[in-house]
């Protein structure tokens, strides 16, 4: 039963019919009661438990008499109103729902400014350390790296209305500070406090150190993510050599094999003896993201060549999309025109004394069945753009192929590879007889697995300042942190 039922029964109808009662009958009789009248019955029925009082006040016939006024009616009617379940379930949901209402609407408002709050944490954080990245290569330029921020915040952004973002560069060129924020509509929230919305969050993102990076292999999980067998000899001239493996032997150094370098880090161990490593190595060091994570793919719909072989001709390639990939065979000399070269379905593949070369160009390796693989008698001279969207990149490979496939160098004439080798899920295999790579101002390689076999020397230099094109952020001139 209800509180307004029980209220009804023992309040004001009650208290009123005692008043009347009270002014005919001011004395309590003393005869006793029999025969109870019908409309006793009736009063009995509408105002229990309290219809005992009544009958110590007044004989029946005076009840009787009193009930056949208008208080009986009264009585029947506010007991129906009040007392029926139905009525009282109406009556209370309906002072109650409004205020049921509004804490569930701040109960979702709560929710959603929580929800919002994080995500825009985490693409500010994201954007902030896009952007510091980009400060070694930008020249100096706020445009390039606010751009990237604000690129970054858009594509990951879509279908969120009501977003503005402002990138700011702090320091010299030393951090990029992104704020976001967000206007939306709460339910109820902004009736209590005016600090529901706008939603506003900060990401600064600084380069923290000043190491140059130039071998990085990405792979956490497995052994030898590092590998140099059969007196390899790889040399880091002021860069270093960094493993994410947190194996036992995630650098290894099997058959008189060598790494010099400025810094030698591995996530996990390494193997192979001190005279291995020059220096000793460092182990246990913090895994390194990938730096070069946020770089966009670049498109690859279409195709503007198909199924490209020469040899023995003097040719000229010009950028574009090539589809059944490119096969330079024979006497062949091939020049590649600055630009962007997508190759897809089969690999890139330059064999017997083929020769080839190109400035300001970079190749973009599509698909599962795309790799590039340089036999021994090859001569290879390429250098990577100086800007657009491969700048700095020799060859991308796909984030979206399948891990472990690998690319191949053995030419015994490679000596200019100016740039960057991205294989995020590759593997580079170098394994030619003369050094590799030294007549280059810098090398970089970030890739799943390095392995050098049988005899190659892989010179890495990080002489970045001797050339135009940009090395990656987060690789040279430090690494980035977030600091807010």
């Amino acid at each position: 039963m209800n509180s307004l039922c029980i209220a009804t029964q023992n309040s004001n109808v009650m208290e009123d019919l005692f008043r009347k009662i009270d002014k005919i009958h001011p004395e309590r009789p003393n005869t006793p009661q029999v025969h109870p009248p019908p409309n006793y019955i009736k009063l009995q029925s509408i105002f229990q438990p309290n219809f005992e009082i009544l009958t110590a006040k007044l004989p029946y016939a005076e009840i009787n008499s009193y009930l056949e006024g208008d208080t009986l009616a009264t009585g029947v009617k506010l007991k129906k109103f009040f007392c029926c379940p139905r009525g009282g379930v109406a009556v209370t949901f309906g002072l109650t729902g409004p205020a049921l209402a509004m804490l569930a609407g701040l109960a979702i408002d709560y929710a959603m400014m929580t929800g919002h709050r994080a995500n825009l944490q985490s693409m500010a954080d994201a954007a902030a350390v896009a952007a510091a990245r980009e400060i070694p290569i930008a020249n100096l330029n706020p445009a390039i790296i606010e751009s990237v921020a604000d690129t970054f915040v858009k594509t990951n952004s879509e279908g969120l209305t009501g977003l503005s973002a402002k990138t700011t560069v702090v320091g010299k060129f030393s951090g990029v500070v992104v704020d976001l924020q967000l206007k939306w509509t709460p339910f109820f929230a902004h009736l209590f406090s005016n600090k529901v919305t706008p939603i506003n969050v900060t990401a600064e993102a600084v380069i923290a150190s000043s190491a140059n990076i130039c071998v990085l292999g990405l792979n956490e999980i497995d052994s030898k993510a590092i590998h140099l067998d059969h007196d390899a000899v790889l040399t880091g001239k002021n860069c270093a050599v960094y493993a994410n493996s947190t194996k036992s032997d995630g650098i290894r150094v099997d058959a008189n094999g060598l790494i010099s370098a400025s810094l030698i880090c591995s996530a996990g161990g390494t193997s192979g003896g001190n005279k291995a490593y020059a220096p000793s190595p460092t182990t246990d060091c913090p895994k390194m993201d990938d730096p070069m994570a946020s770089r966009p793919e670049p498109g690859s719909a279409g195709c503007n060549f198909n199924n490209t072989e020469i040899k023995d001709e003097v040719r000229t390639l010009s950028p574009g999309v090539y589809c059944n990939g490119i096969k330079i065979a024979g006497n062949a000399d091939v020049t590649f025109s600055p630009g962007i070269y997508v190759i897809k379905d089969k690999k890139l593949e330059v064999q017997d004394e083929a020769k080839v070369s190109g400035s300001g160009v970079g190749f973009y390796l599509a698909d599962d069945n795309v790799i590039f693989e340089f036999t021994e008698n090859t001569s290879i001279d390429l250098t990577a753009p100086v800007d657009g969207a491969m700048a700095g990149i020799l060859f991308f490979e796909s984030r979206s192929v399948s891990q472990g496939r690998k690319h191949r160098i053995s030419s015994n004439n490679a000596h200019t590879l100016l740039g960057t080798f991205y294989l995020p899920r590759g593997i580079l295999l170098v394994d030619s007889k003369s050094p590799v790579a030294g007549n280059s101002a810098f090398t970089i390689i970030v890739a799943s697995d390095i392995h050098l076999l049988e005899q190659p020397n892989l010179i890495l230099n990080a002489n970045y300042s001797d050339t135009d094109v940009p090395a990656p952020a987060g690789l040279t001139g430090g690494r980035v942190a977030l600091v807010k």
